[in-house]
């Protein structure tokens, strides 16, 4: 897997991400749409005590494939997300809240993808 795929990948899951977005909040009211907007004072006050998830990875052919997609999760999540590799176990943990893991899983399973599929 190419830094390029990863881009490409993350690029089209922000793409998605910034549609429902727009739907989801063309569906509030003003008023609902500020309450549910958290600060990040508030944000990383909640990660601290936020679930933790690891996901391992199922199409690391090289070393750098989990650096990879780590570095792709990076771009696309909240900085108050904690994200570790664990190469030997091919493995990403991330401690953060309901919605950041959420598209976590669905940016693995997008990014985690046999190379093949994404030759440039």
């Amino acid at each position: 897997m190419t830094l390029n795929c990863v881009r490409r990948i993350a690029g089209g899951v922000l793409a998605l991400m910034m549609m429902t977005t727009v739907v989801a909040y063309g569906q509030e009211s003003p008023d609902a749409k500020a309450a549910s907007m958290l600060s990040r004072t508030e944000r990383a006050d909640r990660s601290r005590t936020a679930p933790t998830q690891t996901f391992y990875l199922k199409n690391c052919s090289e070393p750098n494939d989990g650096n990879e997609i780590l570095t792709g999760l990076r771009l696309m999540l909240d900085p108050s997300v904690k994200m570790y590799l664990v190469p030997s176990q091919n493995a990403i943990v991330v401690r953060g809240l309901a919605d950041d893991m959420e598209l976590a899983t669905k940016l693995i399973a997008e990014l985690d993808r046999p190379a093949d599929l994404c030759r440039d």
